[in-house]
């Protein structure tokens, strides 16, 4: 959905920390790590989530097992896209 798709846009503040921090040298502080740290917990939740809720749907449809395992594949299928669109 849109606001699994927004939540995981987020992910750019982790990728530009990790680049300022490896490749340009620039040392981030304790605080920031808190905070990168904390993105990252939210987009690993997010992404958790949108599987889940993807993969019940299915299974709350009637549909067979196998089915059901798709339906979270492609979610997760999604998130990677999403994940490699925001680097």
């Amino acid at each position: 959905t849109v606001s699994v798709y927004q939540m995981l846009r987020g992910s750019a503040i982790v990728f530009v920390a990790l680049l300022k921090q490896f490749v340009l040298k620039d040392v981030l502080k304790r605080y920031m790590w808190v905070g990168i740290a904390l993105n990252v917990l939210s987009i690993v939740l997010v992404g958790f989530t949108a599987m889940m809720i993807d993969a019940s749907n299915a299974a709350a449809a009637g549909t067979d097992t196998a089915t059901a395992a798709a339906a979270g594949d492609n979610a997760m299928l999604g998130v990677v896209l999403i994940l490699l669109g925001a680097f």
